[in-house]
């Protein structure tokens, strides 16, 4: 019955009654009075049934609606805590050799929201849902097609809840066949077997191998002159009796198709002939995404753009399957000014000191990639100002011709040298790490050695040099590395000469190797380590500022720089023929932005051609501080030596941009 059929007969009696005399004023107001009650009820339903219909959708408001029938049943009873939810603990549980512990695990809901806990049990039921539709894929995914998941919900605080998984048979691939739609043209195409595809006949069905697979052929096709070939049917059939896969595609490779005519569009000051051949177009060859792909980056290893775009143009197909390509190139503002600042207290001649370095470079000065740069640099031991022009594939491709030019005047507390030098050589790059330099170079200088046990005053020498130079580098980032690493072996025979002549061969080695120990949190171990001799010589026949020294904040930090080694009556380094140094940091990133760096390094140098430590290891420790701003790590580092000498200072810190190494 409806409440409208309730209302409507005695309102009608009312009504009816409304003329008589007896009643009047009494009629009209009992009248009223009943409208405003039906009307009062009529919207009071209409809340109570909505809010039963909203009660019905939400679970949780049972819980809720108990809580309040405790209040009413003991009014005296302190108010219940709040609801926290319905804390629990997953479990997962399956067969060591079928490796599918770590599948399900990252796959898992209930294991990745185990920290959200649902408000109700029929919320952790859901999820239980969830869960085991997730998880069927998973394991499906890794060829066991008749395997069973049970998820048991227990009685606990927290919840136990487990997950078994019984994987059952796994399947195989049995056949990896490939059909081409009919009228293909493929008299110019090598067919690939199973192995380049990565497909193993007998090895288990998982579905990212198979999908793998797929996606190579298509690569390979498309490397091979057929660019637009796709995957037009694909029929894949499981035998749950013999658990064996059979996997059926059909192909459509598109037209053969060769490299035709190259246009370049968006050169401005870049010299388009010296980009043809950066980019060593292979017109008439047989068209390849992977050697396309090659010619993209030729073109942004230039570095003089910003912006480098492809265009195919599959319509305009001309004679003999010739498809012309268009690439656009946006060219990027070749000068840069750069300015840097450091502070640090390893000076030898005063208690600190601030660095300040401040430099100029054209990337493109002479319309074929030339980079000159033009630098300065100050600090309280040296003052110095350097050119470096680059003349990249100079003669061929992967090939520079380099020239550095510097004035340098550096004064220590050992010694004090005034050089001009310059240095004349080619670099040539053998791969995507190896690169080798050979060249040959003079230094002009004027060399004091301050130390009282020789009294000789300001020399002049000129020395001539070939450095040549190997390096290996597979490092991540050059800038702010966290795997890989940095090999360099350096050598060059010097001749020195004005007022005596005598000749040594000065060589180093050294490694900086990085390891990404964790990725959450972010610790990643860095590690380097140099040695270096100047053989063939005395020591007094090499001037003091050419000597071996280690020690300040490129070396090793906690130490004054140049102040290891032998030290002379004034208890000042004498410089030495041969050196050792190595240091390791365990570099702790959080926040994104900040990071932390406990460190040790170590060295010490020798009079002698080989180290032959004679004198102990010098060891310092430190902790350093980092902010990783938009222009590289902003560093603080503070310092202090293990195995102190008389002569060293308790602390040294360091500011500065970039890593220590």
């Amino acid at each position: 019955m409806s409440l409208s059929s309730i209302r409507q007969p005695l309102l009608g009696r009312l009504r009816a009654r409304r003329p008589s005399p007896d009643f009047g004023f009494g009629a009209r107001l009992l009248d009223r009075t009943v409208r405003v009650v039906f009307a009062a009820w009529r919207s009071l339903a209409f809340v109570l049934t909505v809010g039963l219909a909203l009660l019905a959708t939400q679970p949780d408001a049972t819980l809720v609606a108990d809580e309040a029938e405790t209040l009413e049943e003991d009014e005296e009873e302190a108010a219940p805590p709040a609801f926290d939810g319905v804390d629990y603990v997953t479990t997962i549980v399956a067969p060591e050799d079928s490796g599918l512990t770590g599948e399900l695990e990252a796959a898992s809901v209930l294991l990745r929201e185990q920290d959200k806990p649902p408000f109700s049990k029929a919320g952790l039921s859901q999820r239980v849902r969830q869960d085991k539709d997730r998880l069927i894929k998973v394991v499906n995914a890794q060829g066991y097609y008749q395997a069973t998941i049970a998820i048991d919900v227990g009685e606990g605080d927290p919840v136990p809840v487990t997950v078994t998984v019984t994987p059952g048979p796994r399947t195989s691939v049995q056949s990896f066949n490939v059909s081409f739609v009919p009228g293909s043209d493929l008299s110019k195409l090598k067919q690939p077997d199973l192995a380049d595809l990565g497909i193993v006949i007998g090895e288990p069905a998982v579905s990212g191998d198979v999908i793998a697979g797929e996606a190579e052929l298509i690569n390979y096709l498309g490397n091979h002159g057929y660019p637009d070939a796709s995957v037009v049917k694909r029929r894949v059939t499981v035998d749950l009796d013999t658990n064996q896969m059979q996997i059926a595609l059909t192909i459509d490779p598109g037209e053969y198709l060769v490299f035709g005519p190259l246009a370049i569009d968006g050169l401005e000051r870049t010299d388009e002939e010296y980009i043809r051949r950066v980019l060593q177009w292979p017109e008439g060859e047989t068209f390849s995404n992977r050697r396309l792909e090659t010619v993209r980056r030729r073109a942004v290893a230039t570095n003089l753009f910003g912006q480098v775009e492809i265009k195919r143009s599959p319509d305009n197909v001309e004679e003999g399957d010739e498809e012309p390509v268009d690439i656009t190139l946006k060219e990027r503002p070749p000068r840069t000014i750069s300015l840097g600042a450091g502070f640090a207290t390893d000076f030898s001649n005063t208690p600190f000191g601030f660095i300040g370095e401040a430099a100029w470079e054209h990337r493109n000065i002479l319309g074929r990639g030339e980079s000159l740069r033009l630098s300065a640099n100050a600090q309280p031991d040296e003052q110095a100002g350097r050119v470096f022009f680059n003349k990249p594939n100079w003669l061929q491709n992967d090939q520079a011709l380099q020239w550095r030019f510097a004035i340098v005047n550096e004064d220590q507390e050992s010694f004090r040298q005034f050089a001009i030098e310059s240095t004349l050589g080619v670099e040539r790059r053998l791969n995507k790490n190896w690169t080798i330099f050979g060249g040959g170079g003079f230094k002009y200088l004027i060399d004091e050695n301050r130390s009282p046990d020789v009294d000789t005053g300001q020399e002049t020498y000129v020395l001539y040099d070939i450095p040549m130079r190997v390096t290996f580098d597979n490092r991540d980032d050059r800038l702010d590395a966290t795997e890989g690493f940095l090999g360099v072996f350096q050598v060059a025979p010097t001749l020195v000469t004005v007022t005596d002549t005598a000749f040594y061969l000065a060589s180093s080695l050294s490694g900086t190797h990085y390891i990404k120990v964790l990725e959450e949190p972010n610790i990643v171990l860095a590690g380097r380590a140099r040695v270096a001799t100047l053989a063939g010589t005395e020591l007094g026949n090499i001037p003091s500022g050419e000597r071996l020294y280690a020690g300040g904040g490129g070396s090793v930090r906690g130490y004054e720089v140049d102040s290891l080694g032998p030290l002379d009556s004034a208890n000042d380094s004498t410089g030495g023929r041969s050196l050792i140094e190595f240091g390791v940091e365990a570099r702790w990133r959080f926040w994104d932005d900040y990071g932390l760096v406990p460190f040790l390094d170590a060295g010490q140098v020798y009079s002698s051609t080989y180290p032959d430590f004679s004198e102990d290891i010098q060891y310092a420790g430190g902790l350093g501080l980092r902010y990783y701003s938009p222009i590289g790590p902003i560093r603080l580092d503070l310092a202090a030596p293990i195995n102190k000498r008389q002569r060293d200072r308790a602390l040294q810190f360091y500011i500065s941009i970039g890593q220590a190494f």
